[in-house]
């Protein structure tokens, strides 16, 4: 049965080659129209359908089949390929064709622009995900311009605007959409963080607590204009979607490219406007993108060495989730995160809120009680912006660019306290420690709130039992 699926798709193929090899640009499209209108096409629709549908896995509806076809044909460069007379071997189409039929998952690449910040290196692999700037030519490749230019118009992208950016690239598999039936969007109510896919929102969750130190923070800029709303880290514009499902149309990917924040770029000799390039706040050198990387990689160890939503730590994976809502969020509505980010990692309920935190924030920020009685002071005065805020009632003082960087700091350096903190468990003791053996939130919390000769008490005395109760990794 494959040998006859075979004579009919070789057949096909030699009657592309026969009509379209020598033919003009300009009747090409034509040319396809009438060629996935003929016989042999029809033909191979049908054996296609009736050999490749029995697993049960697609629908039946032969129309569905026949754009399956079409779309393989347009999208694996077999056209293009015959009319530039570099023509394919039809052993690996076919099994290709089979393959792509067959198949029960498909891979989705995103790729996210970053803006405001660059990086001295071209590519950084974390794994799971890159960081990444690609050539115009790359670009191209990943989004099938030179397809879609000449079959679906309406996908092409236009490199030009986004080549000069670093992106996000990070890839998921899903299952692989059924030829046949119809599928619509389902928004089940779920906590999101961001408008971006969960894949890519677990990206930002990690990088978002880097210390994005601005090149105009470093200048003096937030002394001379501290109401100036500008940007602390990085912005994502949009998402760009790439299939790797050839009987599917492309991602209808085209952004809004008025969204990114450009700067014109002068002639130097006639004073003109003569294109533009993005925005830069932080610009890392050679030892800052390698401190970035180092801090990255340390973050992604932290995370994986435990599975959140499987222990009693899932409170950082919310906290998470607010902090990066935070960092991608602007003006007054950041601090508003940011606190409601230290509440999910420091709150609990009852009276006396306030205190708490601050004492808590405090002890773990604090070098001394010097410095935790200024720590205090600040952190008072932020939570009270956001009571302010959430209660519609007017503010004192006005909120300025320092309190943002201030409460941003904050959450980072706890943030990084809490995986540290975590990291050095799992990595000094055995790997067959318990997860259901670490200390909770409330473990941590009730130890914060404790005086501080007490807490010094307790260290030690940890560190003697704890040699004797869990064994040392060797």
């Amino acid at each position: 049965m494959v040998d006859k699926l075979k004579e009919i798709f070789i057949s096909y193929i030699n009657v592309v080659q026969l009509r379209i090899e020598n033919s003009h640009s300009e009747e090409l499209m034509s040319l396809i129209d009438q060629l996935e209108k003929s016989n042999e096409f029809c033909q191979l629709v049908e054996k296609t359908h009736s050999e490749l549908s029995s697993d049960g896995y697609h629908g039946k509806d032969k129309s569905s089949w026949e754009l399956a076809v079409n779309n393989f044909f347009r999208r694996s460069m077999c056209y293009i390929d015959i009319y530039k007379q570099n023509f394919p071997n039809k052993e690996l189409l076919l099994a290709k064709y089979i393959e792509s039929f067959q198949r029960q998952q498909t891979k989705i690449r995103y790729l996210a622009p970053i803006e405001f910040v660059s990086f001295s290196k071209e590519c950084i692999d974390f794994g799971v995900f890159q960081i990444r700037k690609y050539s115009r030519e790359e670009l191209d490749l990943i989004f099938q311009n030179k397809i879609n230019k000449i079959f679906n118009h309406w996908a092409t992208i236009n490199v030009e605007e986004i080549k000069d950016y670093w992106f996000i690239s990070v890839e998921e598999l899903v299952p692989t959409k059924k030829i046949g039936y119809i599928y619509w969007e389902q928004n089940p109510l779920k906590i999101k963080y961001t408008p971006y896919p969960k894949v890519v929102e677990s990206v930002l969750k990690q990088l978002s607590i880097f210390n994005w130190e601005p090149d105009w923070l470093k200048d003096g800029y937030l002394e001379k204009y501290p109401q100036e709303d500008y940007p602390v880290g990085f912005s994502i514009p949009f998402v760009l979607r790439i299939n790797d499902n050839l009987l599917e149309y492309p991602e209808n990917n085209r952004p809004d490219f008025s969204r990114l924040a450009k700067e014109s770029r002068i002639d130097s000799l006639t004073d003109e406007e003569i294109g533009s390039y993005p925005m830069i706040t932080t610009d890392l050198d050679e030892k800052q993108t390698t401190d970035f990387e180092s801090c990255i990689h340390d973050i992604i160890k932290s995370l994986s060495n435990i599975e959140i939503n499987q222990s009693n730590w899932h409170f950082i994976d919310i906290a998470l989730g607010f902090s990066t809502k935070a960092f991608l969020s602007e003006g007054i509505e950041r601090l508003l995160w940011y606190v409601t980010t230290l509440e999910s990692l420091l709150g609990e309920k009852g009276s006396g809120l306030t205190a708490k935190l601050a004492k808590r924030v405090a002890t773990i920020l604090g070098k001394d009680e010097s410095e935790n009685k200024s720590i205090r002071k600040e952190f008072e005065e932020l939570y009270e912006f956001r009571c302010n805020l959430v209660h519609g009632r007017p503010f004192k003082k006005q909120i300025l660019a320092t309190h943002i960087i201030k409460v941003q700091n904050m959450v980072r350096q706890i943030i990084l306290f809490f995986l540290y903190f975590l990291n050095t468990i799992t990595d000094r003791y055995s790997s067959d420690f318990p997860c259901d053996k670490i200390p909770t939130r409330e473990d941590i919390l009730a130890f914060l709130d404790m005086d501080k000769s007490r807490r010094t008490s307790i260290v030690q005395l940890v560190n003697i039992f704890l040699k004797e109760t869990i064994p040392m990794k060797k």
